[in-house]
Formats: structure tokens, sequence, C-alpha cells
């Protein structure tokens, strides 16, 4: 099992956590877009890896954010992918790569999802942290 969730939906939930907490956890979300990256290109959202610019300046925050016991989730509004805009690929694998990198500095997201239509799943509505 990886530190970190490789499809969308998908909880890692750390030893810690099960042990001291129970069923009571903190989760702390962060939206992707211009919060935790941007796109090289200019386009509302990355398409894909290569276009993923990562806020490095975030990494103390989460950390800080981790090391107070909360669940760290990534959540984003991604409508583009029912409007034949951006593909459900891209999404996921520029999300990824914002996992990865921030993984490699030591800031393990435990959750993340995105709303591919205009629905309850679209933030600031709940839906996501229901999923």
């Amino acid at each position: 099992m990886s530190d970190w969730p490789r499809t969308r939906r998908t909880l890692i939930l750390p030893k810690r956590f099960k042990e001291r907490f129970g069923g009571n956890v903190c989760v702390a979300f962060f939206d992707a877009d211009q919060t935790l990256r941007t796109s090289k290109s200019g386009k509302p959202s990355p398409h894909g890896a290569k276009d993923t610019e990562i806020y490095s300046h975030c990494t103390a925050k989460l950390l800080e954010t981790s090391q107070k016991n909360f669940l760290l989730a990534i959540v984003s509004n991604q409508a583009g992918i029912s409007l034949s805009l951006i593909s459900e690929d891209e999404v996921n694998e520029s999300l990824n790569t914002t996992i990865e990198h921030f993984a490699s500095q030591g800031v393990l997201f435990n959750y993340y999802d995105f709303a591919e239509q205009y629905d309850e799943f679209r933030k600031p509505n709940t839906g996501m942290a229901y999923g």
C-alpha cells in the first residue's frame, strides 16, 4: 500500500489516526487550482503533468497542518471534463503530480477528489467530503 492515494476517492488513513483518534478525525481540505498549483499554460487547470506548476511555498504550512493531526485532502472543481475541455486522465495526472511533489517534501495527502460536473459534488457544496 502506498503512503498517498493513487486514485481518487481512496482514503489513506495512517495507523496513528486509527490508534489514537478512533473514529474522530479532523480533515483540512485544500483546493488544488491556484492554492497548491497552477497551470504553466495559463489555462484554468493544468492539463497533465507537464502543465502543472506546484506552489512549493505551501509546503511548510501543509507540514504544520499535518503535524497538528489533520488529515490532508485535495479537492477541485473540474467541470471542464463534462464540457470536453479537459480529460479525466489529464486531471488525474496533474493531481497525482501535485500529490507526488508534496510527498517528496514530506507532506502526505490522505485523499483527493474532483467534481467533473455542475452538481452537489462541486465546491463549495460538501459532496466531495462525503464521496
